[in-house]
């Protein structure tokens, strides 16, 4: 969920008073083991309620299609902990950023059990709101919203370094040929915002150059051979996207993208902004972004706040966050648009990776 400056604060609090990574699972842990091992499905990653310390790892299974909700509490016997951001898979790990817990939490995909913990904190053991994380040539680089960017090695799961992106609260983060491409928020300034993507070379782990765009960039990935950031201002005009080519920018568009993903030279993203009751499910043709959005699928009566866009094996996964206080949903649209089937989560839907 994107946070603002009081919500922040709140999060700091819980972290200095907190006595430990593993906060409890407020609403109790299940007695019983859940068993993910032989079963095929999805992960996905739910926020929970800021400050409630109720992150949850769900899992979707395809054998009977139901949800196994927060399975990390129930197979290790301690709660995933406050704001889960972000979630990757490496080989048969998954790596989950865990924002107000001052985490990253690697577990085993085969079995759902926790392989190693890693503090983001600092050198005063203060929690450095890790926020995002991407993969590259051994190492795991995480985006932190005290402004840096912590690089983990992926084997030893040690970090190895630590880098100032010269911007103010990094969100989104992606990788492309050697570059690391930061996007920073400023959003503990509101309404001071940063708008600056740092462009990190990985072969000396040093700032190359910064990139200006419009305040508050956010969102941020890679595709073919550019990256693709999204900008979302003070949220009352429209977002804009800026593209970027060999660490310049190469074009914008102004489009409401909440979230986007892509696939088969497509990019799909969902047509929505803060205080809006518009819901769009759009794509675009990557090679003429300037060409009018279509719409890939018809919006579900029961899709209430579209979040996050993922798509796996041709399959388009939107989460909705209903109002970040309930049960959550996803729902599952083939690229023709049909709604294949939906099915319902834990608190704040977010990622989703197949086992």
């Amino acid at each position: 969920m994107e946070i603002r400056l009081t919500q922040f604060v709140k999060i700091l609090i819980l972290c200095v008073i907190s006595v430990s990574f593993f906060a409890c699972w407020e609403d109790g842990i299940e007695e019983s083991v859940t068993e993910i091992e032989n079963t095929d499905g999805l992960f996905v990653l739910c926020e929970g309620v800021m400050g409630h310390n109720n992150s949850s790892l769900d899992f979707f299974s395809f054998e009977d299609n139901t949800t196994k909700k927060n399975i990390y509490a129930s197979i290790n016997s301690q709660g995933l902990g406050e704001t889960a951001n972000a979630m990757i898979k490496l080989q048969n790990e998954l790596w989950i950023v865990v924002n107000g817990s001052a985490m990253v939490s690697v577990v085993n995909a085969s079995n759902g059990k926790i392989v190693k913990v890693i503090p983001i904190v600092d050198e005063n053991g203060r929690n450095r709101s890790p926020r995002n994380l991407v993969y590259h040539n051994g190492f795991v680089y995480v985006s932190c919203f005290d402004g840096n960017v912590v690089k983990i090695a992926a084997k030893s799961k040690n970090v190895v370094s630590v880098l100032h992106t010269e911007g103010r609260n990094p969100e989104g983060i992606a990788v492309l040929e050697d570059k690391i491409y930061v996007a920073n928020s400023g959003g503990l300034s509101f309404p001071n915002y940063d708008n600056t993507i740092s462009v990190i070379n990985v072969e000396n782990f040093t700032i190359e150059k910064m990139i200006v765009v419009k305040d508050n960039p956010q969102r941020i990935k890679a595709y073919g051979d550019r990256v693709y950031a999204v900008s979302t201002g003070d949220y009352t005009s429209d977002y804009r996207m800026t593209i970027i080519k060999n660490g310049k920018k190469v074009d914008s568009i102004d489009i409401n993208a909440m979230d986007f993903a892509f696939n088969n030279g497509n990019m799909y993203y969902i047509d929505f902004k803060y205080g809006s009751n518009k819901i769009g499910l759009k794509k675009l043709d990557v090679s003429n972004l300037h060409a009018e959005p279509k719409d890939f699928a018809q919006v579900p009566n029961n899709l209430i706040n579209p979040y996050r866009i993922n798509i796996i094996d041709n399959i388009i996964y939107v989460t909705d966050a209903k109002n970040f206080t309930v049960s959550g949903e996803v729902f599952a649209f083939n690229e023709n648009g049909v709604l294949s089937y939906s099915f319902p989560t834990s608190i704040g839907p977010n990622t989703i990776i197949k086992k």
